[in-house]
């Protein structure tokens, strides 16, 4: 080395000759833990506890405990599994999270949820129905009155019956909504006698 890195002193390392810090790093070292890596055992996930079957609505609600909470209108005739726990509850549709609220209880009660039950799938009613067609907007016409199916089902065809006080509508044996009975029950006989609604123009009328 020469005596501009042995002897000369450097403004920028104190005074000090860069020597002298080449020297000082030699001597400092850096420790390393070389122990291996244990295994970390991944944190168990809580099991989530057994909770309470509920139908959703017509207007996408279920009742628990004298309370009303929203799943949404898309769930509408379908089963529900209803979890209480941190003091939330917790919707569940085929094991999929969908709707969480706070949860509601009366004074001097501590949890909402009952023993729980199996609930299955809903098919639909073997009785008596007739086929209505979905107007444009998504609704049908059963008895004089008017009830909503879903924009997704519009210009097809749909099973309509009578199942205790509601009106059961489905396709392919599967529930789509349920309604409660809205028409004047006078006129179910004239609903049903039509069993694929009522002829829509000339045309149909010829044909049928």
């Amino acid at each position: 080395m020469g005596a501009y890195n042995t002897r000369r002193p450097h403004q920028s390392l104190g005074g000090r000759p860069p020597v002298e810090r080449f020297l000082l790093a030699r001597t400092e070292r850096l420790e390393v833990d070389e122990r291996e890596d244990e295994p970390v055992a991944p944190s168990a996930v809580p099991a989530r506890p057994s909770g309470v079957a509920r139908w959703v609505d017509q207007r996408g609600m279920i009742g628990l405990a004298g309370f009303r909470y929203r799943v949404g209108a898309s769930f509408a005739g379908e089963p529900v599994e209803v979890v209480c726990q941190n003091g939330l509850v917790e919707i569940l549709h085929a094991e999929v999270l969908v709707a969480t609220h706070a949860e509601r209880r009366r004074p001097g009660t501590t949890t909402s949820t009952r023993s729980p039950r199996v609930l299955q799938p809903r098919a639909a009613s073997t009785g008596m129905s007739v086929t209505r067609s979905v107007d444009g907007g998504g609704s049908i016409s059963f008895a004089g009155a008017g009830y909503r199916v879903g924009r997704s089902w519009a210009r097809r065809s749909v099973e309509v019956a009578i199942v205790a006080s509601s009106v059961q509508i489905s396709a392919n044996g599967k529930v789509i909504r349920v309604h409660p009975i809205r028409h004047d029950r006078s006129k179910e006989y004239g609903a049903f006698s039509t069993p694929k609604g009522r002829p829509r123009n000339r045309k149909e009328r010829a044909a049928s």
